[in-house]
């Protein structure tokens, strides 16, 4: 796997050689800390010369340096850690300040006055580490490791992760959902932070992601191997790119002078847990069995040669063990199925009347007609009941409540999961080289069981488990003082996660459909109308499945203090890839949708959208998507290169000017083979050729210039964006002893971004993506195929042939702009006021605005109609007719309407030869060609944050966090735009849409969000405030600790939409989704946010006549925002950590833990998956006449962990 990106190691250590020669300053992410301050005499005279030893407590490595003319230090490049200083000078007595704690990025300042004396005699007092940091104009914040470990981190679905620290600091919120994969920092991009472990990117591979995402889900950094966790919020410097909002920062553990270690286990029991709120009567407690267990030992390296007293060379090693075991899980969603009636054709309670397709082959006098059976309104004649959907549904298990939607209560969680079985090893060496060399290396390996949760009974699951799935980073820092005042500090990383999925239903004896590209393949079913999906593409052998996603990193930095300035330069590569294997959907993937049942131009005064179940008994799939391969594989590569440079001028005692300026290059996604190919909308088309003998433009383009004159001449479509300068400054000024002002202004550019997790690769031409739709035919639809008929041979065609029109017809797979490599940035301001209080508290006020531009977006399709231009709205409904129709060439005569090009009414497969089709821009394509990558969106967020903390002393530790912000943007909700459709209705409106309603609130904006963090031993015990008696009663009363952790989040905006929807259901080519505004003089919440009961008002949450429903007039889909101003419920939880450290000897503790998580058992209606979503149906025609009603969507009950440690 790794010589797919270097022939071998040799080839790797030549280029790190190469680099490290040709560079001698670089500057990747020096996460190290600084220290600095001046030395002065008890009158406050400066001592220039004074000699100054800083000395690691737990490896004893030292540094020293003099001070300069004026009295002044300045450590830098420090290893996060606890220190002692000791300075001395003739004429004086030497001091030593013990304790001195310094975190990741922090800029530590200690002043030391030393009294007259002699130099030999010592006086050692005992440090006040900074509270505040008068000298770094940077935000952000981080938890101390003696303080983590008190934390209560919950075991949900995977090992506790340190990374969820995060979620403590200002400007952080997570949707109103608490969960950490949503985090979103100071307005910046969902999913679109940097996570660095070690110094070096935790980016992973061709899917670009990092971040939280990277740390809390795929990579999770378990608290026993972090000594430490930072985030920086805004105001950092060049040093650090590759986003436009925050920086996760993980130091990992490593070994000391002393033999320390542990052994733990985490247990969750569901005895532990409260019910589930609305968990339906007589149902048990959903089964949550969760194991978190493990060991470590830490020390120096006791081999002759590598430790002892004066050895040259000293070694430390510290490694950790966990295991992780889980059953099910401690909320359980509530899905969709059809009902038991629905399974027997009866659509009695859709809500209003259903139509059979106007397929008159397969319905005759029944075709476009209500339906009805034996004069029962909505029963299904069972002679047009589907025998592939009959099998498939005769799977579904009973419906655990009433009603068309929200009915099925699961009753085992846990499907997803990657990390439902694991064993996790870290290892770390370190080597001090005498006092000049620090060396270290760690690595990190993750070995997955297969997970085989399933939502479903296993024949219709919709799981994906893995198999294999195992990960590992690995990471070589040097650091290495050159002396007091210059170093280098170079890193080298590597991460990868190798994964091959399945579907766990892959081997069910079900029906197939026929003419797929591999029988051996199940179908997946999709729906609309809110139905859960059935079956999964997969396929039943994960080994035509597997994934690599390795990235490559290189960082070196290099810093030189020279008077007043600190100078860095830098440098950073990276290279992401490795490799896709995959032959899913060879089965197919059948997508049923409410309006192939439906009527556009229902008689009756409410509408009738249809329903997907409904469509789906009869098999009538409103689109089709099938891969046919003969290429396999996929290897895309992305390098990437960063220079930057950066001083840090302390312009007198009080002023600190930072200043720096960074520039990158991220290149588009290539394929080593250039095996890619992709849409080019100036090429022209050789195979949609005018009655005249032009070519239309937009043809498939081949990567490279070996495939004829279908080659594109490049490697990828996208134009280098090579301007990617940003410029950052930044002060901190003292304004007295105990206040400092930071502000700052500063560009952020954020990943080359490619949704889909695929690395930005299409493949048409070498493979086959087959797309069928169905057709509109007057107010009716003609489906795309029926399951039982199966896929003809017609329909498939040729399934490969490299030629610039073999997606004509069909919906090409991949349009990447040439504007897709602009990469997103955000511009960033902020003005700072820190105060330090009395008794070790600290306040801190800030103003943070950040403007987001070029970001990811669904915003500007090609390939579509304006609805707005008068030319084309007039023709009305004559924009859905097909050519190919009974009334078809006299209604394109009629409108003045020829076909685009010769043969173009027959070339149409993938979708219906309309009038519509034939006025677009590129009329021989069906979709929208959707730019995968288009950056197009802007954002503007705007907060004051407000932070008080006490860091720990006397057994007491403080820190709460207030922000309130807002959000507004037009981008997609996270960087996976794909991922994120429909969610905040994104991509529901025209681009000719004047009125600009894409632009409103963000989907997961949270006005207000509170943090409230404490630890507390409690004063009773030996050598305590009360009880102080030793023996018994203080192994009974002693060592006890309280840690509670409060959040609350104000609550997120809703976002409504509208299933029947005329317009955009006849000219899906407008690209208009309906969404509906909300009515004057109507209240739409009937009780208020947080005062919803389900035994009130029918079960509703909203009023649906505050809603417009009405969409019949051709032409109107409504007025509403994207996102309304409308917000829903609150979330509020309390986690509290109980725990006990009873002494069993001088070196052994042993410690009991409960942790209480959602402790007082509050019940919010919100989400707490990944992505936000909302508990309540906010589809104004959702079947069943369920609009406003709560979907069984809640935050967690209250679950109860208990945990037993040794330390030593």
């Amino acid at each position: 796997m790794h010589r797919q990106l270097f022939p071998s190691l040799k080839g790797l250590l030549h280029v790190v050689v190469v680099l490290l020669l040709a560079i001698g300053i670089g500057h990747g992410q020096d996460t190290n800390a600084s220290l600095s301050g001046s030395v002065t005499d008890p009158t406050g005279a400066s001592i220039p010369g004074a000699k100054l030893t800083l000395t690691n407590t737990a490896t004893a490595f030292k540094t020293t340096l003099t001070t300069d003319a004026a009295g002044q230090y300045n450590f830098t490049s420090i290893t996060p850690g606890r220190y002692d200083l000791s300075a001395a000078a003739s004429g004086f007595k030497s001091i030593t300040e013990n304790g001195i704690q310094l975190t990741l990025s922090q800029h530590g300042r200690v002043n030391i006055k030393l009294p007259l004396g002699n130099a030999a005699e010592t006086v050692t007092v005992s440090a006040e580490s900074p509270e505040i940091d008068f000298d770094n104009p940077q935000l952000g914040g981080g938890i101390a490791p003696e303080t983590l470990q008190d934390f209560p981190l919950i075991v949900s679905g995977a090992p506790r992760s340190s990374a969820a620290v995060a979620l403590m600091m200002p400007g952080v919120s997570t949707g109103a959902s608490g969960n950490a994969y949503n985090a979103r920092i100071n307005g910046g991009l969902v999913s679109g932070d940097e996570a660095l472990v070690d110094g070096a990117t935790a980016m992973e591979g061709y899917m670009n992601q990092s971040g939280m995402v990277s740390l809390q889900t795929d990579f999770g950094m378990s608290p026993d191997i972090t000594s430490e966790v930072t985030v920086l919020t805004a105001n950092y410097g060049a040093q650090y790119g590759n986003s436009t909002s925050g920086q996760i920062i993980i130091q990992t553990k490593s070994g000391g002078e002393q033999y320390h270690g542990s052994a733990y286990d985490y247990l969750t029991n569901r005895a532990l847990n409260a019910y589930q709120y609305g968990t339906p009567a007589g149902t048990p407690k959903p089964e949550n069995t969760q194991n978190d267990y493990g060991a470590n030992l830490g020390g120096p390296i006791a081999i002759p040669g590598l430790h002892g007293p004066g050895s040259f060379l000293k070694g430390y090693f510290y490694f950790n063990w966990e295991g992780f075991q889980e059953a099910g899980g401690a909320n359980s969603a509530t899905l969709s199925i059809p009902s038991l009636n629905a399974r027997a054709g009866n659509f009695g309670a859709a809500g209003s009347q259903l139509y059979y397709p106007n397929d008159v082959a397969k319905y005759g006098t029944d075709a476009g007609q209500p339906i009805a059976y034996n004069g029962v309104k909505n029963l299904i004649n069972p002679a047009y009941e589907d025998p592939v959907a009959k099998a498939w549904m005769a799977e579904l298990p009973t419906p655990t409540s009433g009603g068309e939607l929200n009915n099925y209560f699961i009753p085992k969680a846990g499907q997803g999961s990657l990390t439902a079985s694991e064993n996790v090893y870290f290892g770390r060496v370190d080597f001090n080289i005498g006092n000049m060399d620090h060396l270290y290396y760690s690595t990190w390996w993750q070995f997955s069981g297969i997970n085989t949760q399933s939502n479903l009974p296993v024949a219709i699951s919709t799981a994906q488990p893995a198999s294999p799935e195992y990960a590992d980073i690995e990471r070589l820092n040097w650091e290495h003082n050159f002396s007091g005042n210059m170093n280098n500090h170079a890193t080298l990383g590597y991460l990868d996660r190798n994964e091959g999925y399945y579907a766990l239903n892959g081997k069910a004896a079900l029906p197939v459909v026929s003419g797929v590209a591999n029988t051996k393949y199940l179908p997946e079913f999709t729906f609309g109308g809110g139905y859960t999906q059935l079956g999964n593409n997969a396929g039943p052998d994960s080994a035509a499945n597997l994934t690599t996603r390795g990235t490559w990193a290189f960082n070196d930095v290099f810093t030189r203090v020279m008077g007043a300035h600190t100078f860095t330069a830098g440098f950073e590569w990276r290279l992401a890839g490795t490799s896709i294997h995959h032959g899913v959907n060879q089965g197919g993937t059948f997508n049923f949708a409410p309006d192939t049942t439906g009527n556009q131009g229902c008689p009756s005064a409410a509408a009738c959208p249809g329903d997907a179940a409904a469509s789906f008994y009869l098999g009538a799939a409103a689109s089709a998507n099938v891969q046919y391969y003969n290429v396999f594989a996929e290897y895309p590569r992305q390098p990437a290169y960063a220079l930057h440079v950066g001083d840090s001028w302390r312009v007198n005692p009080k002023l600190t000017l930072d200043y720096s300026l960074r520039w990158d290059y991220i290149a588009p996604f290539r394929e080593k083979y250039n095996n890619l190919s992709f849409i080019d909308p100036t090429g022209l088309n050789p195979g949609a050729v005018t009655t005249g003998g032009k070519e239309l433009r937009g043809r498939l383009a081949f990567a490279g210039h070996g495939f004829g004159a279908a080659s594109y001449g490049a490697p990828y479509p996208e134009i280098p964006f090579k301007k990617a300068f940003a410029p950052r400054v930044g002060f901190a000024y003292a304004a007295t002893s105990k206040t400092v002002v930071r502000a700052g202004y500063g560009i952020y550019f954020g990943q080359a971004f490619y949704p889909g997790w695929g690395g930005g690769m299409g493949q048409d031409g070498f493979n086959k993506n087959l797309t069928l739709n169905q057709s509109p035919s007057g107010n009716f639809q003609v489906p795309a195929l029926y399951l039982a008929g199966g896929i003809t041979p017609a329909q498939v065609g040729v399934t490969k042939n490299i030629s610039a029109s073999f997606d004509n017809g069909q919906t090409p797979s991949l349009y990447r702009p040439q504007d897709g490599n602009r990469r997103p940035y955000s511009s960033q301001w902020n003005l700072t006021i820190q105060q330090q209080l009395p008794h070790n508290f600290a306040a801190t006020l800030s103003y943070v605005g950040t403007k987001g531009t070029h970001l990811p977006s669904t915003l500007n399709p090609i390939n579509i109609l304006n609805p707005y231009d008068p030319s084309i709205a007039k023709l009305g409904s004559d924009l859905a007719v097909s050519y190919n129709s009974a009334n078809g060439p006299a209604t394109f005569a009629a409108d003045g309407i020829s076909q685009p090009y010769v043969g173009w009414a027959g070339q149409m497969t993938g979708c219906a030869p309309t009038v519509a089709q034939a006025l677009l821009p590129f009329p021989q394509y069906c979709g929208d060609l959707q730019g995968l990558n288009e950056q197009h969106a802007t954002s503007i967020y705007n907060s004051f944050q407000g932070e008080l903390e006490r860091r720990f002393k006397n057994g007491l530790y403080v820190l709460g966090t207030l922000t309130v912000s807002d959000l507004y943007t037009d981008s997609s909700y996270a960087t996976q735009s794909t991922a994120a459709t429909g969610v905040g209705n994104d991509g529901a409106f025209s681009p000719f849409n004047e009125k600009s309603r894409a632009y409103s609130l963000a989907p997961d904006n949270v006005p207000v969000t509170v943090q409230i963090s404490a630890v507390y031993d409690l004063p009773f015990g030996h050598h305590k405030q009360f009880l102080t008696s030793g023996g018994p009663m203080n192994m009974l009363v002693g060592g006890w600790q309280v840690s509670p952790l409060f959040r609350y989040e104000y609550g997120t905006p809703l976002w409504f939409s509208s299933s029947s929807c005329p317009t955009g259901s006849l000219v899906p080519e407008f690209r208009e989704s309906c969404v509906p505004g909300i009515l004057p003089g109507q209240k739409p919440l009937l009780h208020g946010r947080n005062s919803f009961n389900p035994a009130q008002d029918g079960g509703r949450y909203l009023n649906p006549a505050a809603f417009e429903s009405n969409f019949s007039t051709f032409g109107y889909t409504g007025f509403g925002k994207a996102v309304s101003t409308i917000y829903g419920p609150s979330y509020k939880d309390t986690d509290i950590a109980l725990t006990k450290n009873t002494q069993i000897t001088d070196k052994v503790t042993f410690r009991f833990t409960a942790n209480f998580f959602n402790a007082f058992n509050n019940h919010s209606f919100v989400t707490q998956g990944n992505g936000p979503g909302l508990a309540f149906v906010t589809d104004v025609a959702a079947s069943g006449n369920s609009f406003g009603t709560w979907n069984g969507t809640v935050s967690n009950p209250r679950n109860i962990q208990v945990a037993a440690r040794i330390l030593f």
